[in-house]
């Protein structure tokens, strides 16, 4: 079965003036992958990083519906931002693993370095930029953002690192490697197999906990948490309160909404809201003005759907059960009326 050989493309022979705009364009049509209408709407800017003559070699072929790239580029500084308002679907998902050099990607105040033998998969419709200050070698991969099945919200961090000493992680290294090094030698029907796999394998890394998130700089951790205190405050008697909800409206991943609690008094996020609903529950229990609401009622309007849920919930915080307590409370107001 005939197949497409891999396409091989230098800035050697190019007059050095030259060179760099022809690598934007290399990177644009082929690294980036975007569709014909998405281009327009992108400006690139690219500069070299000290003295010497820029240098860069492109190869890039195709795993079905991605496309693999390998990049061999001399120091330089690599932005690409939006003009214009574009389709959120139009925006492809890279993947990149740096083979060696250290490259440095930053996007929306963040910045991440990537060593040789790490990777990092990030969201292309934010402005970005990638820099090495010495020769680089890396792999990119364009996967169309339809390809890949990842949860809502999970590219609202600036991306995520890959733990390049999981199995599965080392088991995607080496296929990418052996695709590129091995490109023109597979029909392809196996290129298409190839690309399945990465697909299908991606999902099993990212949900399984081998990455690692990848957070706004400039914003301290104290403001972040009293930001989702705050949200998790105003939506306290919402039955259908969840931290996936929690993270979409603070920009951040589940992962991070967990990161944050992990080292607070209660111990995880989910205490924390069962512990402000229980504080708010007993603050109600002893209002006069709630008097004539039922302990259920109470229970239910912060969001417990159980009654003996919320019983048992508050005697461990409390000591007692919540009729105690708001008897307890009743007798202290009279006798001291």
């Amino acid at each position: 079965m005939q197949t497409e050989s891999m396409m091989h493309l230098s800035t050697e022979g190019i007059e050095e003036q030259y060179r760099l705009s022809n690598w934007v364009q290399y990177i644009t049509n082929f690294v980036g992958k975007g569709p014909d209408p998405f281009k327009p709407a992108e400006v690139v800017h690219s500069q070299p990083i000290g003295k010497g003559e820029f240098e860069g070699n492109l190869e890039s072929g195709s795993l079905g519906s991605l496309q693999l790239s390998r990049l061999r580029v001399s120091p330089h500084r690599f932005r690409r931002s939006l003009n214009a308002p574009t389709s959120f679907a139009a925006t492809p998902i890279l993947l990149v693993v740096q083979l060696n050099g250290v490259t440095c990607l930053k996007s929306s105040g963040a910045k991440e370095y990537l060593e040789p033998g790490s990777a990092f998969i990030f969201d292309t419709r934010n402005t970005f930029e990638i820099s090495n200050d010495e020769y680089s070698d890396q792999l990119v991969v364009a996967i169309p953002r339809k390809s890949l099945s990842v949860a809502n919200g999970f590219f609202n961090t600036l991306g995520h690192k890959l733990c390049n000493d999981h199995g599965l992680t080392k088991l995607l290294y080496g296929m990418l490697s052996e695709s590129i090094f091995n490109y023109d030698s597979l029909n392809l029907d196996s290129k298409i197999s190839l690309g399945q796999s990465v697909l299908q394998l991606l999902p099993n890394i990212l949900d399984q906990g081998t990455v690692e998130d990848i957070e706004l700089l400039g914003t301290s951790t104290d403001i972040t948490t009293q930001a989702v205190k705050n949200y998790i405050e105003q939506h306290l008697d919402d039955p259908l309160l969840t931290i996936e909800r929690i993270a979409e409206a603070n920009n951040c991943s589940v992962r991070t909404i967990h990161r944050l609690f992990k080292h607070s008094e209660v111990g995880s996020v989910g205490h924390y809201i069962w512990d402000r609903r229980l504080r708010a529950a007993a603050r109600k229990l002893i209002d006069p003005g709630f008097s004539h609401c039922s302990i259920t009622d109470i229970a239910f309007s912060w969001g417990f759907s159980s009654s003996a849920h919320f019983s048992r919930c508050f005697k461990v915080s409390y000591g007692m059960t919540p009729r105690a307590y708001r008897n307890a409370e009743l007798l202290m107001k009279c006798k001291n009326a």
